[in-house]
C-alpha cells in the first residue's frame, strides 16, 4: 500500500522522469502503447519502482518460509536439469521488473547463486539523492543470500563458480558489461553483452533466461525458460549470434507484455548516457550471418 501510494505521488509530481520513461516506450513499441495506455503504463511503471524499493529494504526479514509466500516458480526444472550436467549455470537476465529478486528466490532456497554486477558505488554524481540511494542498494546487497562479483574487480571468480557448479546470474543489457554489439529489439537497435554467451561458449556451461513478473496479488513468477545449450556442431560465433537473438526475441516479447516492467530502466538508460556517456541504443553493429538472415 505504501509503495503504491508513493508511486502515485511519483506519478503525478515526477513530470521529468515521466515524461522520458513514456517517450522511450512510444520509441521501442511504437504505436502499441498510445493514449491512455500509456499513462496507466506510466503509472504502474512508478508504483512498481516504489514498490520494488520497499521490497528491497525489507530483505532482512526474508527468510525460507517467506520465500514461499512471495515466490511462484514456473518451469524451475530447467534449473535443476542443468545443475545436473554438473557445468554450472548461466542465467541471464535483463534490467526487467524486480529482477534482483532473483537470488533471495534461488539463494534461500539452498542454491548457491552468484552475481555479475557494476558496483553501486560506481553509479554515485552529483545527485545527493541518488548517491544516498546508491549506498544502500550497496548494503542491502551484503544482506543477501548470494556472492557478487563486481566488474570492478578481478573476474577469476567466475571460473571458479561453474567449475563447482553452481549459479552465475548475469545482465545481457547493464552498460557496463563488456563487449557490446547491436541487434534490433522492438522498434529499435540496442546493444547488448556478449560476454556471457562467449563464457557459456568457451566453458560448455548452458544458459538460462529468466523473467520475474510481478502479479497483481503482488506476489512474483519467476519463469525459466528453455535452456541455450552449446551447440559444438556450428561454429562459435553463429552460436553466439543465435543465442544473443534469441535471448533479445524473449525480452522483447515480455516487454510487449509488461512494459510497466522495463520503462524505468528506460529512464535509467537515458541518464546513464547523459551522466556516464554509455548509450545503450543504436551502438556496434553484430555480423549476421546468411542463416539468420533467412
Amino acid at each position: 500500500m505504501l509503495g503504491a501510494f508513493s508511486g502515485v505521488l511519483s506519478y503525478l509530481f515526477e513530470h521529468e522522469k515521466r515524461k522520458i520513461m513514456e517517450e522511450e516506450v512510444r520509441l521501442l513499441l511504437g504505436k502499441e502503447v498510445v493514449g491512455k495506455n500509456l499513462k496507466r503504463m506510466s503509472l504502474r511503471s512508478f508504483c512498481n519502482l516504489r514498490k520494488n524499493l520497499f521490497e528491497g529494504w525489507l530483505d532482512s526479514q526474508l527468510n525460507p518460509d517467506k520465500i514461499k509466500e512471495i515466490y511462484t516458480f514456473e518451469n524451475k526444472t530447467y534449473l535443476d536439469e542443468v545443475l545436473e550436467m554438473g557445468k554450472g549455470a548461466i542465467i541471464l537476465v535483463a534490467h526487467f521488473g524486480n529482477y534482483k529478486m532473483i537470488l533471495p528466490a534461488l539463494g534461500y532456497r539452498g542454491y548457491h547463486v552468484h552475481q555479475v554486477a557494476a558496483n553501486p558505488a560506481s553509479w554515485k554524481g552529483e545527485n545527493k539523492v541518488h548517491n544516498k540511494i546508491m549506498e544502500m542498494e550497496l548494503e542491502r546487497e551484503k544482506h543477501l543470500p548470494a556472492n557478487f562479483i563486481y566488474i570492478d574487480k578481478f573476474l577469476r571468480d567466475i571460473f571458479r563458480v561453474l567449475s563447482k557448479n553452481e549459479i552465475m546470474v548475469i545482465a545481457l543489457d547493464g552498460p557496463m558489461s563488456g563487449k557490446r554489439v547491436s541487434l534490433q529489439f522492438l522498434n529499435r537497435n540496442a546493444s547488448f553483452s556478449v560476454t556471457p554467451i562467449k563464457l557459456a561458449a568457451k566453458t560448455g556451461t548452458p544458459l538460462i533466461p529468466v523473467f520475474i513478473v510481478r502479479k497483481k496479488d503482488e506476489r512474483y513468477r519467476i519463469i525459466f525458460e528453455k535452456p541455450i545449450f552449446i551447440d559444438k556442431t556450428r561454429g562459435r560465433e553463429i552460436f553466439i549470434e543465435k543465442a544473443l537473438k534469441h535471448f533479445v526475441n524473449l525480452l522483447g516479447s515480455y516487454v510487449r507484455q509488461y512494459p510497466c516492467h522495463y520503462s524505468l530502466s528506460l529512464f535509467m538508460f537515458r541518464l546513464w548516457e547523459k551522466q556516464f556517456q554509455l548509450s545503450f541504443f543504436d551502438k556496434l553493429t553484430l555480423p549476421v550471418s546468411e542463416e539468420n538472415k533467412q
